[in-house]
């Protein structure tokens, strides 16, 4: 960090697509309070840098925008003028939302629209939320993918000694 401190301006775009334990289990190997402590170092100490998060939307991810969403405005104090970048996540196309079956669409569908029509930060959230949607809605889901995901999550769980149907219930029970 003391080297940042010789330039006049710095754009940080972290990778965060989800918060806590989410978060944890989506980019494996992450801390998920070691991340909210820099951020927030970052953000209190650091003036000349400027903090754009790069989120990926994935079948995991995309009904977890709300919670990242609200994390960033309350305790980042993200505004309508801050930038947050979006990724679509189609590959591998396991993990690609679209291929999530409409009864999950439609849960994640209304958390999203809910979401918008309550945030304080329109114009920052707007862009973010309607793109994802968008994208979830673009295309009919493949079962056959779907499955993968489903037998993909598994083995990642034998081999991390972790649970994700502990995290996705609402994916785990429409199995």
């Amino acid at each position: 960090l003391k080297k940042w401190l010789h330039f006049k301006h710095i754009i940080l775009s972290p990778s965060i697509d989800m918060m806590g334990e989410h978060g944890e289990y989506h980019r494996y190997g992450s801390n998920w309070n070691i991340i909210v402590n820099n951020l927030k170092t970052v953000k209190n100490k650091m003036p000349e840098v400027v903090i754009q998060p790069m989120i990926t939307v994935t079948s995991l991810s995309i009904g977890y925008l709300p919670e990242l969403l609200n994390f960033f405005i309350k305790e980042l104090d993200f505004g309508n003028k801050d930038i947050i970048h979006l990724n679509l996540g189609i590959w591998p196309s396991k993990l690609n939302p679209q291929n999530l079956p409409s009864n999950i669409k439609e849960i994640y569908i209304k958390k999203l629209q809910n979401f918008l029509s309550k945030t304080s930060q329109v114009e920052l959230c707007s862009s973010l939320i309607s793109t994802s949607l968008k994208f979830l809605t673009d295309k009919e889901s493949d079962p056959n993918k779907f499955f993968d995901m489903i037998d993909y999550l598994d083995n990642l769980d034998k081999i991390r000694k972790t649970n994700w149907k502990k995290l996705w219930p609402e994916i785990w029970k429409h199995k």
